[in-house]
């Protein structure tokens, strides 16, 4: 079994490169204004035959608050919830990483500015990952929640 590190390093890896134009974000459901306000990413992942899993979509959001920060969420098949702090997957992780990156090299590259994140979770895995993104990233990012 993987170290949380070992887990992170491997999905964080940063080889990737990010394109100007993410294939997962949605462009119909985003603000097309110079200032955005909202960003919206999903990504529906396909069997064997190429079929989607609509039940294992994620969906990724980023809105801007009145105090400027940007509240950041993602649900799996629809809802925020998972079973057990134990059972997050990899792949789960790695595209959230990739959206948040994304929105992230944009926002500086528009604005000039880093994005601060606020975000609501009672999961501490998931408040390891919002945490460990923001790090890698460069960011600030705050939980919202009480653990």
């Amino acid at each position: 079994m993987k170290r949380f590190k070992t887990y992170l390093l491997e999905i964080f890896n940063t080889n990737k490169k990010i394109s100007d134009d993410h294939p997962d974000l949605l462009k119909d459901q985003n603000d097309t204004s110079t200032d955005k306000n909202k960003f919206v990413y999903s990504y529906i992942p396909k069997d064997n035959e190429g079929n989607p899993i609509k039940d294992r979509e994620l969906r990724t959001w980023m809105l801007r608050n009145k105090q400027g920060n940007w509240e950041t969420s993602f649900t799996v098949g629809g809802t925020t919830e998972t079973k057990e702090d134990k059972e997050f997957p990899s792949d789960v992780t790695e595209r959230v990483f990739g959206h948040i990156q994304h929105f992230v090299d944009t926002v500086k590259r528009n604005s000039g500015n880093s994005p601060i994140f606020t975000y609501e979770t009672r999961n501490k895995k998931k408040h390891r990952i919002y945490q460990a993104v923001a790090k890698k990233l460069g960011v600030k990012a705050q939980n919202m929640e009480i653990l």
